[in-house]
């Protein structure tokens, strides 16, 4: 029998109200995952996004910049939610969806600043 999966655009307000709470009390949050290159990766941009008011493809890079690991590559199912989440983002300011940058391009930049990387 399988077990139920949270979308991770749930696991995303989750994870903003943990956020929150510490900004409330005055401490910073440490988000980490096994490697550091999908999940935390996926809940920093996310923060970003909302916090600083940033498309996915700007917050990306913001949250690249600050690694101390270079290689940030989002799960392409993480990447499809962080996109969805850009969307209600933007919903929620009141503005009208729109993208910089469509899926296919995000996916090739990605892949094009990590291919000195990889193995």
């Amino acid at each position: 029998m399988s077990r139920p999966i949270l979308s991770a655009n749930v696991k995303l307000k989750y994870t903003n109200l943990l956020k929150d709470r510490g900004r409330r009390a005055g401490t910073a949050t440490l988000v980490h995952c096994r490697v550091g290159v999908s999940r935390s990766a996926t809940i920093c941009i996310a923060e970003v996004m909302r916090a600083l008011n940033l498309s996915y493809p700007r917050a990306y890079c913001f949250v690249r910049a600050r690694r101390l690991n270079v290689i940030i590559q989002p799960h392409l199912r993480f990447s499809y939610e962080l996109l969805k989440w850009e969307e209600t983002l933007q919903q929620r300011r009141g503005q009208s969806v729109r993208r910089e940058l469509e899926w296919g391009e995000i996916a090739r930049e990605i892949a094009a600043m990590n291919r000195p990387y990889s193995r």
